[in-house]
């Protein structure tokens, strides 16, 4: 009985901060949109990203996602799109080897 009194502050300031975690979690905390059913893209044109609705788009806009590093890459299973619109001269911001965005405003 002692140990719990001793330790009932400690005890209730972590179920504070789990309480805190799990709603930050939960309500999209961080700023960032939404994405339940949404993915990213760049445009290979003008190197905007933007949070879209999963759906088939059209090019130059082709799925991306962003590396631990901050930095952002294309979708590997868009290297063959990526590899069209820079032959098609469409292509400013992916660098067609590696697949990283480079330059984007």
């Amino acid at each position: 009985m002692e140990f719990l009194k001793a330790n009932a502050g400690k005890l209730g300031l972590a179920a504070v901060l789990l309480i805190a975690a799990i709603a930050f979690l939960a309500f999209g905390g961080g700023g960032r949109p939404s994405r339940s059913g949404k993915s990213q893209f760049v445009c290979v044109a003008t190197g905007e990203t933007f949070w879209l609705e999963r759906k088939p788009r059209k090019l130059p806009v082709v799925p991306c996602h962003e590396n631990e590093d901050g930095t952002i890459s294309v979708s590997s299973r868009a290297r063959s799109a990526v590899r069209q619109l820079d032959e098609a001269g469409v292509n400013q911001y992916v660098d067609s080897k590696t697949l990283v965005v480079r330059g984007a405003p």
